[in-house]
């Protein structure tokens, strides 16, 4: 029986040492913070760790009865227009068919978040609880998973741990693995059926939405055998139009480009006969909601529309928040991340989603049409989110 003890000045780089010496199934037996000999006194981490399973029991915390906790506060109360009565929505389900497209202006949920932070519950951890929180919670903010959420999701987890649970780094990683795929809502195939569905690409500047539309087009019309068609409602930008006809070309489908909404109820007419109609729009400065609300009028022409609201994954989490926040008046029924291959760590999806309620429609994974891109599954995200995809 050998135990180790290492000293680092973060408990990310302790793990980086016993992971090297013991391996991924080493067993963290104690954690302290203490300061070092050095005469400026700095505060380090020791970490006690083996890799002998026999002193798993003899050294892991007696069984404590886990401190009950309070749900996760869902959506923020939003108050009725008509009456002022406050009410609270459930969570938004992922929409099996589109609704007629209606622009509205931005709902009171976003507007109270801007003004009050729903506080996270806090949960009472034993001492042995904590520690296992803390290599999670350091799992989670390695993987860019907010401190926020990292605190409540390892918390939660931890609490709910069996006794004899073996806490190495690789039972943990599979444990957040395990949590997140009960979280993460994905809203499955696009094409569902055999009902006629239009589909409209909304979302920033450099996003990837022509590319995005390029490659549902080839999956579903090469793939699938469905009956596809594309509008191109990039009114700013003629290269994305060309683009656009180009790739409708490559796959053997009619490309329409509109830019007004008169033109884009004839477009519609015209394509009657596809089974998927999907439209391009132009990248919107999320700061000028009058652009956006162009957007909305212009789109409202097309009828049954289900919008996919595109966001880079290599973009900070806050900054896409905020542009799901701008997008609300067009009503998004899914979000589709890309660059998730270009992204350092996907946490961020994570974030946004708990954030939007957004369900995840499809991710892009590189730039070619329609090989990069994979249809969002709960627990493939997970294993990308914590383990990077290894």
């Amino acid at each position: 029986m050998e135990v180790r003890t290492y000293r680092a000045r973060e408990m990310k780089e302790a793990l980086q040492m016993i992971k090297s010496e013991l391996g991924a199934d080493a067993i963290i037996l104690s954690s302290r913070t203490i300061d070092n000999d050095g005469l400026w006194k700095t505060r380090m981490i020791e970490v006690q760790a083996t890799s002998d399973q026999s002193v798993i029991e003899e050294n892991r915390p007696k069984a404590v009865k886990p401190m009950a906790y309070g749900p996760v506060p869902g959506i923020l109360p939003v108050f009725n227009s008509k009456n002022g009565s406050e009410e609270s929505p459930a969570r938004p389900e992922p929409q099996a068919k589109p609704r007629r497209f209606n622009y509205r202006t931005p709902t009171a949920q976003y507007a109270i978040r801007r003004q009050e932070k729903t506080p996270v519950p806090q949960i009472r951890l034993e001492p042995g609880e904590s520690e296992i929180a803390r290599i999670m919670e350091n799992i989670l903010r390695d993987s860019g998973v907010s401190q926020e959420n990292a605190e409540f999701l390892a918390s939660s987890i931890a609490v709910d741990m069996p006794p004899n649970f073996p806490a190495n780094e690789k039972n943990l990683r599979q444990k957040l693995i395990g949590e997140l795929s009960r979280q993460l809502s994905c809203g499955g195939e696009i094409m569902s059926g055999n009902r006629r569905k239009i589909i409209a690409m909304v979302g920033p500047t450099g996003s990837g939405k022509t590319t995005t539309a390029a490659k549902i087009a080839a999956t579903e019309a090469l793939i699938r055998g469905k009956k596809v068609a594309m509008i191109s409602a990039d009114g700013y930008r003629i290269a994305a139009s060309e683009q656009l006809k180009q790739y409708g070309n490559l796959i053997g489908i009619a490309v329409e480009v509109v830019q007004t909404r008169a033109e884009m109820s004839n477009a519609i007419r015209r394509l009657s006969g596809a089974d998927l109609i999907i439209i391009d729009t132009a990248g919107r400065n999320y700061r000028d909601s009058s652009s956006i609300a162009r957007l909305g009028r212009l789109l409202s022409a097309a009828g049954s529309v289900e919008v996919h609201l595109v966001l880079p994954a290599t973009t900070r989490d806050n900054e896409l928040m905020a542009v799901c926040e701008a997008h609300m008046p067009l009503t998004p029924a899914r979000m589709i991340f890309t660059k998730v291959d270009e992204a350092l760590s996907c946490g961020v999806i994570y974030n946004v989603q708990q954030f939007s309620s957004l369900p995840l429609s499809v991710l892009g994974t590189g730039q070619s049409v329609p090989e990069d891109m994979e249809t969002a599954d709960p627990r493939n995200l997970a294993e990308l989110i914590i383990n990077g995809g290894n």
